[in-house]
């Protein structure tokens, strides 16, 4: 801690060096290139070649500016890591594998939406052909069955709920 403290110390200093002697670099050079007279002199100065380093040291704590934690909607059950390739702290690039985990149930799962989709497609293709006149007689065969069955059906209840008292009378003195 006491380096880092150093090391802020030094960059300051030599930054604040750096600032004053900028600073009367352009003072004294605005100086000398105005005279009393307002004539402007020019100064040639040889251009040298090097290089220009700056950097900054900051102490503090990163965070990333976007997360996300992995979820797997389909299967409700949790599973293993197969491997970790990576550990905290580490610089990772786009598409790098992380993580991968044991694929048995995602197969699994897999394979059952595959069977999902051919039992669905099937249906689909069944439902798309036309029905013969076989089909079609014996779709009408079967509603004119439940029309009667519902005929025979509304028949019995109404027999139910308003009987004919004269015949269950006369049923009554026969049976005595």
């Amino acid at each position: 801690m006491k380096k880092i403290i150093r090391l802020v110390l030094a960059v300051l200093l030599v930054g604040v060096i750096a600032g004053g002697y900028w600073y009367y670099r352009s003072h004294t050079a605005t100086a000398a290139s105005t005279t009393t007279s307002g004539t402007t002199y020019n100064q040639v100065v040889q251009v040298k070649q090097g290089n220009l380093d700056a950097t900054v040291s900051v102490v503090g704590a990163l965070e990333a500016v976007q997360s996300a934690d992995l979820a797997f909607e389909h299967l409700s059950h949790t599973t293993q890591l197969a491997s970790l390739t990576i550990a905290a702290g580490n610089t990772v690039t786009t598409g790098q594998v992380l993580a991968t985990v044991d694929p048995a149930l995602y197969q699994q799962a897999l394979d059952q939406a595959q069977s999902d989709l051919a039992a669905a497609e099937k249906t689909l293709t069944d439902l798309k052909k036309s029905a013969t006149a076989l089909e079609i007689a014996q779709a009408d065969l079967n509603i004119a069955k439940a029309q009667y069955q519902l005929q025979k059906a509304q028949n019995t209840l109404d027999d139910l709920v308003s009987p004919d008292l004269l015949s269950l009378e006369s049923a009554v003195a026969d049976a005595q």
